[in-house]
């Protein structure tokens, strides 16, 4: 089924700018395209035409024509719509509708008129398709992330519609999540005619499953071709923000020192083709000589901590660490690894199920000091900003939890405006949080906690659903902080990002701590990684390939390229 854009424009109610600008393009049966560039850039509104909830539900002035398969959407409603275009939302809780996995992925093809043996026989399929058979009797808010993505997409592709499109599918996932979407997606495309179309930030992934590149920006179309093309053209990536595949920015920075004229590598594989030949040997210092921060002066210390969800989940397992004043420590773990239940018994969200259990937190028993108290030291962002904001401009979302606390009007003034300026939102001080992008948002909802000056601030995957300009400013306002004496805890799935900011990382699996160390000493255990479901960082990939042992002080492509400089 082909999809035509034709000169297509469209203004949101009460907005200044258009969001989407003059889009002209066809999009041929079968074909996979990925959509990328920086938040706002129009991607989630473009998709929201293809089934008609733009012009016919979302108010806004539309101009220009979308054609589903020759017909105007204009012409279809939504429900005609939905026969022929599957849109698969970022946050899948938005789709779950019942009670049970099978009854979630029949109600779409209830509503389509079809027999019982028709739903029943789709129903089947689609739980084929995406790996959740054997699951049908599961409530679906019991699954992870990963599983309720699949969900959402199992009930999308059990109406059997001939374009599945969807937004951000991996950008809450960890690698296990987002390995089995992919597989999903590759298989749907090997095997079926089916047009996708799918918003991703990712170039790892873009370049492994698409055959088209859509790069937007101010609501424009400003590249259009293969991942080759696209990923090729530097510069335009780099100015919108877009993030750059590893080898891809390490051998750009070779390339504006003089030193690399060949077309840039992709993979780890390509660049150790292209480099082998070039470099001589170096860098042999074994990286497990390295001694992990030591763990003096902790202000956070967690005492042989259990939990466990009623009688079935064991969630922590005897878990006991120490965070140090002023450090930078990532967790990291698959989806049910424990990651958030450690987090919440660090701030008194939860407490611990066994009577030896303790988190003393700046020398305060979490278990009996007040939650009044306690936020004065830790406090905690959630991983969705939408879970904590609920005031009606971005200056009362800041100043809230300061009234809370008692701080006095002169000083709550002082903190508002030092917050607004940290974090960038003076413009924005006076909308409200929730009509902004998720960029802004995840940034008030920082700044709201940040105001209360905790001494310890733990964030929950913070640069979930960002571009890779808006990941950056947050990790940099956060190590801003932990320089200034903040100590700052991480959750992420973003390994690239434990590589460059963090001083210390978790490795959890199956509720307990598997390791700790520094970033170049977990990066460099293979075993810990496969058996924790994370991925090596192509920089340490190549590095490995290269025979480098000395992984120290490697943290960003630039680090990779001025090795490699030195080596040339």
């Amino acid at each position: 089924m082909s999809i035509e854009f034709h000169d297509v424009s469209f203004t949101y109610w009460q907005a200044e700018e258009p969001a989407l600008q003059h889009i002209t393009l066809e999009i041929p049966a079968g074909q996979f395209v990925a959509i990328t560039g920086p938040t706002g850039a129009g991607k989630s509104t473009f998709l929201q035409m293809l089934n008609g909830l733009i012009p016919h539900h979302i108010p806004g002035r539309m101009e220009g024509e979308v054609l589903v398969n020759g017909v105007s959407t204009r012409e279809l409603s939504v429900a005609q719509l939905s026969r022929q275009v599957g849109l698969v939302f970022e946050d899948p809780d938005s789709q779950i509708v019942s009670l049970t996995v099978e009854d979630d992925v029949a109600f779409g093809p209830s509503n389509l008129g079809w027999s019982a043996e028709e739903i029943r026989r789709h129903a089947r399929q689609a739980l084929e398709q995406t790996r959740l058979l054997g699951f049908e009797g599961r409530n679906p808010f019991t699954l992870s992330g990963g599983e309720k993505q699949s969900l959402a997409m199992a009930g999308i592709l059990a109406m059997r519609p001939q374009v599945l499109a969807l937004d951000e599918p991996t950008s809450m996932l960890d690698p296990i999540g987002r390995a089995r979407i992919v597989s999903i997606l590759k298989a749907l495309a090997a095997e079926t005619n089916t047009t996708i179309l799918v918003v991703e930030q990712n170039p790892e992934l873009i370049i492994e499953l698409a055959d088209r590149v859509l790069l937007f920006d101010g609501g424009r179309v400003i590249r259009d071709g293969t991942p080759q093309e696209v990923y090729s053209d530097v510069e335009a990536l780099q100015q919108v923000g877009a993030k750059l595949p590893p080898m891809v920015e390490t051998f750009w920075e070779l390339r504006r020192r003089g030193l690399w004229q060949e077309a840039l590598p992709f993979t780890v594989e390509q660049a150790v083709a292209a480099l082998k030949p070039r470099i001589r040997s170096g860098y042999a210092q074994n990286s497990n000589t390295l001694s992990p921060p030591s763990a003096d002066g902790a202000i956070v210390e967690v005492r042989e901590v259990e939990h466990r969800y009623g009688d079935e989940v064991q969630a922590l397992q005897s878990v006991s660490a120490r965070f140090r004043r002023g450090e930078t420590t990532a967790i990291v773990g698959q989806n049910g690894s424990g990651k958030s239940t450690l987090a919440f018994h660090l701030v008194g969200i939860l407490q611990p199920t066994n009577p030896q259990g303790r988190v003393i937190v700046d020398g305060l028993d979490v278990r009996t000091t007040p939650l009044r108290e306690l936020i004065r030291h830790i406090n905690y962002v959630f991983q969705n900003p939408d879970d904590q904001l609920f005031q009606e401009t971005a200056e009362l979302e800041i100043e809230y939890g300061l009234k809370q606390l008692g701080i006095p009007a002169d000083e709550r003034r002082r903190r508002l405006e030092w917050a607004l300026e940290l974090f960038g939102l003076h413009d924005y001080a006076h909308n409200a949080p929730k009509s902004l992008r998720r960029g802004l948002r995840t940034r008030i909802a920082v700044a709201s906690v940040v105001a209360m000056q905790p001494e310890v601030l733990v964030v929950d995957e913070p640069t979930t659903g960002l571009d890779r300009r808006e990941s950056l400013e947050i990790m940099q306002t956060l190590q801003g902080l932990a320089e200034s004496g903040t100590t700052i805890i991480f959750i992420t799935h973003e390994m690239d990002l434990v590589a460059q900011f963090a001083q210390r990382v978790l490795v959890m699996h199956a509720g307990k701590i598997l390791r700790q160390g520094a970033p170049t000493q977990i990066f460099a255990d293979l075993p810990v990684l496969q058996q924790a479901s994370l991925s090596q960082p192509d920089i340490y990939s190549l590095a490995a390939a290269l025979g480098w042992g000395d992984l120290s002080a490697l943290r960003t492509p630039a680090d990779l390229a001025e090795r490699i400089a030195q080596l040339m």
